[in-house]
């Protein structure tokens, strides 16, 4: 074993060791249940560091071709190739507060994986994370071998380390999403293609994010400011409203809905040479409010205010006015995270899906 890891074609002994491990496992030489040498009898017969070899076994592990037991050792996992159950996993104790796209995406999928012949199981957590403990004892007793996070949850802020460490297929709802930047580019192109020259923006997309020790504008404000240049289209500061960032959002206790109304009807009651001809609406939890303002002043739509919401194809809450609408399908969506989480289980690198917006109208 030493020689032969000693004339693995790598940059280091390190990735050494950690090849010529993989290598064995994934030709059956190695068989699951095998136990292998410890990490401090490796290092000495390796002429190497303790660490070193820890460090080697690390990828082995977070591709789930080992499992490291304080116990047993290090032992050879069976081949994640066979999916039989998925949990989907949610930072969130109850269904009842969760936004419609979440609650559709776990829906499909869940059919999505039923028509695979895959099991899923649906697993709710707390800030407690003790739905972390019942999905790390379903892991390892293999009562699951993949695991969903849902595009959308929270989840991967407190549990990522440890939901990257458990010896499954995980698969995080930020590998799969709405290009945003798309679609703020086909919104805006969209109102001026329809003749507008003065959009307003009402969203809750974040606005500043810390890079660099500084605070800095995100990709989606940048890209508003570039498209409206483009298009040569007057949106000055008052006409773009957004909660600045998420924690402040909470703090104020607000909800979308009445952010929504409450900053439409700001902008509706603006003098008649500063209104805007255009509102742009992203996301789709708004769309409520901005309705309700809209009908409450009343303005005619389309004639001086044309309307463009994002919209994902699946929801069906009715639209009040004619608009114009951008957005994803969420069956899609599930679709490409169930492609991630097969290609994980196969070993092979998960893909970055950013889904391009299409442009639908409603009467």
């Amino acid at each position: 074993m030493v020689e032969e890891i000693r004339k693995t074609n790598a940059a280091s002994l390190r990735e050494a060791i950690t090849l010529y491990f993989e290598e064995e496992i994934r030709s059956g030489r190695l068989k699951p249940g095998d136990v292998l040498p410890s990490s401090r009898e490796l290092a000495e017969r390796l002429d190497t560091s303790f660490p070193n070899v820890h460090k080697a076994l690390v990828p082995l592990a977070k591709a789930g071709l080992i499992l490291r037991d304080r116990r047993k050792g290090t032992v050879v996992l069976e081949s994640r190739q066979e999916l039989r159950s998925v949990a989907i996993y949610v930072y969130r104790e109850n269904l009842d507060d969760m936004p419609q796209f979440q609650r559709i995406l776990i829906d499909r999928i869940t059919e999505r994986l039923r028509e695979r012949g895959i099991a899923a199981r649906l697993l709710l957590d707390n800030g407690l994370l003790f739905g972390m403990e019942q999905l790390e004892k379903w892991v390892k007793n293999r009562e699951v071998q993949g695991v969903i996070v849902p595009i959308g949850s929270r989840n991967a802020i407190l549990p990522r380390k440890r939901l990257q460490a458990l010896p499954a297929a995980v698969v995080a709802g930020d590998t799969v999403g709405l290009d945003m930047a798309g679609w703020l580019k086909t919104a805006i192109g969209a109102a001026a293609g329809a003749g507008c020259r003065r959009p307003a923006v009402i969203t809750a997309a974040e606005r500043y994010r810390m890079a660099g020790g500084k605070w800095r504008e995100t990709e989606f404000f940048r890209t508003l400011h570039a498209e409206l240049k483009h298009h040569q289209l007057e949106c000055p500061e008052q006409l773009i409203r957004c909660i600045h960032d998420e924690s402040q959002y909470f703090r104020a206790g607000e909800q979308m809905t009445a952010f929504g109304f409450r900053q439409c009807n700001e902008l509706l009651a603006l003098p008649e040479a500063e209104r805007p001809d255009a509102l742009l609406v992203f996301p789709d939890q708004l769309i409520t409010g901005i309705m309700l303002s809209v009908m409450r002043n009343p303005v005619p739509v389309p004639a001086a205010l044309k309307l463009f919401v994002h919209r994902n194809w699946e929801i069906e809450e009715p639209l009040f006015l004619p608009a114009t609408m951008i957005g994803i399908s969420i069956d899609e969506c599930a679709g490409k995270l169930i492609d991630n989480l097969l290609a994980a289980c196969h070993r092979r690198p998960v893909r970055q899906y950013r889904i391009q917006p299409e442009v639908r109208t409603a009467c």
